[in-house]
C-alpha cells in the first residue's frame, strides 16, 4: 500500500507515486471521458496504487447503492450477497450521512450489529457536488497494513474523490453549456415562427430551422388539404414533385402515423415501430435510404385534454447517418412539437379568413401611401435633429473611483518568514518609525547562527596559532619557514574575521528590517490583521498593511474610461488643467460635493474589470466630507465644457459608430 522502496526515501517515493496518479486521473478528466469508463480507470489506478484487493464504485444518490464499477475477489463484500451485503449498505449510509471518508476494519460494528464481516480492510470516500454525496469509492485493502499506510492510501483516495466531483462538476457544466446552445436555437426556431401568418411559409420555416435545432439531414411538414396530411416543406428544397414516389410514400406513412397520434420511431436507440406500420415504413426507407425516422403527428387539444380527431400537421425527422443525432432527446421533440403544432395551428386559422390575401395586398398598399403622414411628421424631426446639431449643453464625463488620504503608505514584507507578533491593528493610530509588525525568519537565524558559528571557529583557530608562536624560537631554516607559514595564516584568518564580522553586520541590519516600521504617522487601515497575518507565513514583497495619514489632506483616485479620456485631455488644454468635478459618496448618497483635477495619468491600465482606463487625482475639502471612510466609492462627474446636445447625449453611440466605421 504505497510502501517505498529500499533505494529511495519512502516520502520520495510515496510523493512520487501519488503525483502520477493524480497526475494520470487529472488527464483523463481533461479527455471527457464517459462517467463509467472514468471511474472504471479511476479504481483500477487507485487499487494498483495500494497493492489492494479491490474496490467499487457506488451510486450513493439512492438508498440502494447500486454498484457502477467493481474488481476483486468473490470474499470482498461487494461479491457477497445475503445479510453481508445489507451489513455492508449500513457502512456505505454512514459514508453517505456523514460525508468525510471512512476506514472500516474487519469486524467492525455499529449500534445495529456488524458492518465489516469480511476480512479486508475497508476505506470509504465519498465523491460530493453541491454539498450532496453523489458516488462513494470504496477500496479493499490486504490485511497486515499499517496504520501509517492506512492514513496515507486514504488520503490518496480523498484526492481521488476531489479529482471525481471535478470530474462531475465539468460534466455538468458541459450539460449546462449543450442546454443553453439547445435553447438558443430553440428561441431562434420560435422566433422563426413567429414572423410567418400563413401556411407554406410557417412549413418552410419550421423545416429549415428544426433541421438545425434537432442536428438531423432532413426535415419534412405535412399539413392538411382536402382532408389529408400533403407535404408542404422539405428542408434545403425550394420546390419539390408532389407526386414523386418518395413525397408519395411519406405521406401514407405521415398519414398512417397521425391515425396512431403517436410518435414513430425507426432506426433510433431504445425504441421500436409499432407492428402494423413496419410494411409502410419499409416502403419509404427503400425509397428514402434513411437510416433513422421519426414522425410526430400534430394535434390540438381541447381545453379539458383529450386529443381532437383531426390533426394540424406532422413533422417528419431523419437522419441518413449511422447516428441518429438527437432524434432520441424526447424532450427537444416535445418542444418542437409543441410550437410546431401552435405555429400550423396559427396558420390554419389565419388562412381560413375570409379573401385573407386581398387584405394583405389591401394592408401592404395603405402602409405603402403615407406620403402626407411624412410630410407631417418630418417638420418636428428636423426641429428634433436642429436642436441635437445646434442646442450646446454641459457635457459631463462619468467616472468611477475612490475616496483616499493623500498620503498613503504600503507596508511590505522585507524577507520570506512568519509574522511572530503584530503592535499595530486596524483604526489605530501610529508614528513615523513605530514598529508595526515583527517578522521571524528561520532563513536568517539559521544564517546567523551559522555565521557566528564561524566566527568562533576561526577566532579560536586564530588564538590557538598566536600562542603556539608565543614560545616558538626559530633557529633553524625549517622553524623560520613555519613561523613564516604560520604569520600567513594569521594573516588569513584576520581577514576572514574581519570578513564575517561584516557579513554579521549585514545580517544584524536585514534582522533590524524585520521589524516592520511605518514610514509616516497615520492610521492603520487594513481590516482584520490579527486573523489575516499573525502566525502566518509571508513572502518577500507580499504587502502586508497599509497606513494612510487620514489627518491630511483626501482625494479621489477615479478611472476615466479609456474611450472617454480623450474629450477629458482635450478639455484640460482648452479650460485649463484643474477642470471642476462633482461627485457622490456611496457612504453619503444624498449630497453632492465638489473638487478639481489635480492630475491625470499618461498611460491607460487595466481596472478591476479589466477594462482600460486612465487614473485621475482630484483634489477635494476634507473638511467638508463629513462621511470620511478611506476606499469608500465614488461616482464623479468631469466637467468637460459645452458641446452640442446630440453629442452630449449620443457620444457613446458616435464612438462606436466612429470605431465600426474604422474597423
Amino acid at each position: 500500500m504505497l510502501e517505498p522502496t529500499a533505494s529511495a526515501g519512502p516520502h520520495e517515493v510515496t510523493w512520487r507515486q501519488i503525483e502520477g496518479l493524480v497526475d494520470a486521473v487529472q488527464a483523463l478528466i481533461e479527455t471527457g471521458v464517459e462517467e463509467p469508463r472514468f471511474y472504471a480507470t479511476l479504481l483500477e489506478h487507485a487499487v494498483r496504487a495500494g497493492a489492494a484487493a479491490g474496490g467499487a464504485v457506488w451510486a450513493a444518490d439512492t438508498d440502494t447503492f447500486p454498484t457502477l464499477c467493481a474488481s476483486g475477489p468473490s470474499e470482498t463484500p461487494w461479491s457477497a450477497g445475503g445479510e453481508s451485503a445489507h451489513r455492508h449498505a449500513r457502512f456505505l449510509q454512514q459514508v453517505r450521512a456523514s460525508g468525510q471518508a471512512q476506514t472500516a476494519p474487519p469486524g467492525a460494528a455499529d449500534a445495529q450489529g456488524p458492518v465489516n464481516a469480511s476480512a479486508f480492510l475497508l476505506l470509504a470516500c465519498p465523491v460530493a457536488l453541491e454539498g450532496r454525496v453523489i458516488r462513494i469509492v470504496e477500496i479493499a485493502a490486504r490485511p497486515g497494513s499499517s496504520p501509517e499506510a492506512a492514513r496515507t492510501y486514504l488520503e490518496v483516495l480523498a484526492t481521488l474523490c476531489a479529482l471525481a466531483a471535478d470530474f462531475h462538476r465539468r460534466a455538468r457544466l458541459k450539460e449546462c453549456q449543450q442546454r443553453e446552445t439547445q435553447w438558443s436555437r430553440f428561441e431562434q426556431f420560435c422566433e422563426q415562427l413567429q414572423g410567418r401568418l400563413d401556411l407554406r411559409s410557417v412549413a418552410c420555416a419550421v423545416a429549415n430551422e428544426a433541421r438545425r435545432l434537432v442536428g438531423c439531414d432532413r426535415v419534412s411538414v405535412a399539413a392538411p388539404r382536402h382532408g389529408t396530411l400533403r407535404v408542404q416543406a422539405v428542408s434545403g428544397l425550394d420546390a419539390f414533385d408532389p407526386r414523386s414516389a418518395p413525397i408519395r410514400q411519406l405521406e401514407q406513412l405521415v398519414q398512417r402515423a397521425a391515425v396512431l397520434g403517436e410518435p414513430l420511431f425507426y432506426g433510433v436507440a431504445g425504441q421500436s415501430a409499432p407492428a402494423e406500420l413496419e410494411t409502410t415504413i419499409d416502403h419509404y426507407v427503400d425509397q428514402s435510404h434513411v437510416r433513422a425516422l421519426v414522425v410526430l403527428p400534430l394535434a390540438e387539444t381541447d381545453q379539458d385534454g383529450p386529443v381532437r380527431t383531426a390533426p394540424v400537421g406532422a413533422v417528419v425527422l431523419e437522419s441518413f447517418a449511422a447516428g441518429p443525432g438527437q432524434l432520441a432527446d424526447r424532450t427537444t421533440l416535445a418542444s418542437l412539437a409543441r410550437q410546431t403544432r401552435l405555429a400550423l395551428a396559427r396558420a390554419a386559422r389565419y388562412e381560413r379568413i375570409p379573401a385573407v390575401r386581398v387584405w394583405e395586398r389591401l394592408g401592404r398598399w395603405r402602409s405603402a401611401s403615407g406620403w402626407s403622414r411624412l410630410a407631417l411628421w418630418s417638420l418636428p424631426a428636423a426641429a428634433c435633429l436642429a436642436a441635437l446639431i445646434f442646442v450646446p449643453a454641459e457635457f459631463r464625463v462619468t467616472c468611477r473611483g475612490q475616496l483616499k488620504p493623500q498620503r498613503e503608505s504600503r507596508i511590505f514584507a522585507p524577507r520570506d518568514g512568519r509574522v511572530e507578533q503584530l503592535h499595530a491593528d486596524h483604526g489605530e493610530t501610529v508614528a513615523a518609525g513605530q514598529v508595526l509588525a515583527t517578522i521571524q525568519s528561520s532563513d536568517l537565524d539559521f544564517e546567523r547562527t551559522r555565521l557566528l558559528g564561524e566566527i568562533q571557529t576561526t577566532t579560536e583557530q586564530l588564538e590557538a596559532l598566536r600562542t603556539s608562536r608565543l614560545g616558538a624560537k626559530p633557529l633553524t631554516a625549517q622553524q623560520r619557514d613555519e613561523v613564516a607559514r604560520q604569520t600567513a595564516e594569521e594573516e588569513r584568518l584576520k581577514k576572514l574575521v574581519a570578513s564575517l564580522q561584516a557579513q554579521k553586520q549585514i545580517l544584524d541590519s536585514e534582522s533590524e528590517a524585520l521589524q516592520v516600521r511605518s514610514p509616516i504617522a497615520g492610521q492603520v487601515l487594513t481590516w482584520n490583521l490579527a486573523e489575516s497575518l499573525r502566525q502566518r507565513p509571508v513572502r518577500r514583497g507580499q504587502q502586508l498593511m497599509t497606513v494612510a495619514d487620514t489627518g491630511g489632506p483626501w482625494v479621489l483616485e477615479i478611472e476615466v474610461p479609456d474611450q472617454d479620456a480623450g474629450e477629458v485631455l482635450d478639455a484640460r488644454r482648452e479650460l485649463g488643467p484643474d477642470l471642476p468635478v462633482t461627485f457622490l459618496l456611496a457612504t453619503e448618497p444624498s449630497r453632492v460635493y465638489q473638487g478639481r483635477v489635480q492630475r491625470v495619468a499618461q498611460i491607460c491600465e487595466p481596472d478591476d474589470r479589466q477594462q482600460l482606463s486612465v487614473t485621475a487625482v482630484v483634489s477635494v475639502d476634507a473638511a467638508a466630507i463629513t462621511q470620511r471612510r478611506a476606499g469608500a466609492g465614488v461616482v464623479a462627474r468631469i466637467e468637460c465644457g459645452r458641446r452640442p446636445l446630440g453629442y452630449v447625449w449620443l457620444h457613446d453611440l458616435i464612438q462606436a459608430v466612429r470605431a465600426w466605421l474604422f474597423v
